[in-house]
């Protein structure tokens, strides 16, 4: 005797031949799906209906049966089609997918390579990175993964020691993902609780060793801050940002002596500088280990997705050499906003700092900065005459201004 807790009654299923065609992409009758269906000992009863079986329990709906139609018609009956792609056919790309891919360029480009890490982390090495409270987990996957990250320096901080600890020595990592940053105890309405969280985007970099591999042509050379910076800038020249600054600002993750802010548009848009040593050692990491943090919200508002273009210049430009002798204080950024502000004729096309020196003969906490300068006129050759005035008025303005002097 069977005994069931829930007799089941027959299971009914529609089959429609058109729908048959259209799942295996070829042309199935009405005669042959019937054919088909009586052999698996199925029952019409009328619409299009199929009464299955009481043994047939796997078959509850019509994709069942389609493919019990194909297995029994044959695999090897149904034909390969390629879909047609029109020439030339492309999905839109948003501008900032557009210059996503090309700051990602820029960093390949420098030898980064990309790290992905997961968001739960430590919170041991969130805070040794920052001092900001993240949000804990209510269910970690583990111990070390109890908290959302705020930055994205633990995260490569951890890759570099565990690269360390193998062996590799010379690392370029950069991260482009969310941090989770607390927000203050909002609610809706309704007053239940609202996300607590905010989900903003970075772009964090990680650099130390050699510059680049020892070879037959040279390298081998510690790579340092200049060389994070440069990649840094090479990136926001490829999101079309231009005239980024500098300037000496503290972080908590970084060398004193050695953190800068980055500063677009007049706003802050994230650090960059040396590895404090404590940071460097909890992570294991080296004490030469140069990190950033970039605001990606920030850059992107700030990006240009399509480049501005201009023609060959016609006519030469002039070279110039300036050296100063300025107070140790006195940033070079300072200099260069001074001598930009000198050329009232906008005949400076391009001022480039080559050399800082200190020591003899320049006096004790005073510095020499020389800076190579390339004048051009868009509608005639400059004559010496005009570039000796430009350059007499930059060292006339800095003299004013911050107490400079030609270096003899």
């Amino acid at each position: 005797i069977d005994v069931y807790p829930a007799p089941r009654g027959p299971v009914k299923v529609m089959v429609r031949p058109g729908r048959v065609s259209a799942v295996l992409g070829v042309a199935v009758g009405e005669a042959e799906v019937d054919r088909w269906l009586r052999a698996l000992q199925l029952v019409p009863v009328g619409d299009g209906r199929w009464s299955v079986p009481s043994w047939r329990r796997d078959l509850t709906r019509e994709i069942d049966c389609i493919e019990e139609i194909a297995r029994l018609r044959g695999y090897d009956t149904i034909p390969v089609k390629l879909h047609p792609a029109g020439v030339g056919e492309t999905a839109a790309i948003s501008p900032q997918t557009r210059v996503t891919a090309q700051a990602r360029t820029a960093l390949s480009a420098h030898g980064f390579d990309e790290a992905v890490n997961y968001s739960f982390l430590a919170e041991k090495d969130l805070a040794a990175v920052s001092p900001q409270k993240p949000v804990r987990l209510a269910n970690p996957l583990t111990s070390e993964q109890g908290a959302m990250r705020t930055t994205l320096l633990a995260g490569l901080l951890r890759n570099v020691g565990h690269n360390l600890a193998r062996g590799v020595r010379d690392v370029k990592l950069y991260e482009l993902g969310r941090v989770y940053l607390p927000e203050p105890d909002t609610r809706h309405p309704s007053g239940e609780l609202a996300w607590p969280v905010h989900e903003p985007r970075r772009l964090g970099l990680a650099l130390t060793g050699a510059r680049r591999a020892k070879s037959w042509s040279g390298g081998g050379d510690a790579a340092d801050y200049y060389d994070l910076k440069g990649a840094i800038e090479d990136v926001l020249e490829a999101m079309g940002i231009m005239d980024p600054r500098f300037q000496s600002g503290p972080h908590a993750a970084l060398h004193p002596a050695s953190a800068s802010q980055l500063i677009v548009a007049g706003q802050p848009a994230g650090y960059l500088g040396q590895a404090h040593p404590a940071v460097a050692a909890h992570f294991e990491a080296p004490a030469e280990t140069y990190l950033a943090e970039l605001d990606w919200e920030a850059l992107l508002d700030h990006s240009v997705a399509l480049k501005q273009l201009r023609g060959v210049p016609r006519f030469p430009a002039v070279a110039r050499d300036l050296a100063f002798v300025v107070d140790a204080r006195v940033p070079a950024e300072k200099l260069l906003e001074e001598i930009r502000a000198a050329d009232e004729r906008k005949l400076l096309e391009r001022v480039t700092l080559f050399d800082v020196y200190r020591g003899s003969p320049v006096p004790e906490g005073r510095k020499s900065v020389a800076f190579g300068l390339s004048l051009r006129a868009a509608d005639r050759t400059l004559t010496d005459a005009e570039a000796d005035a430009l350059c007499g008025a930059i060292r006339e303005r800095l003299k004013a201004r911050v107490g400079a002097e030609i270096r003899a």
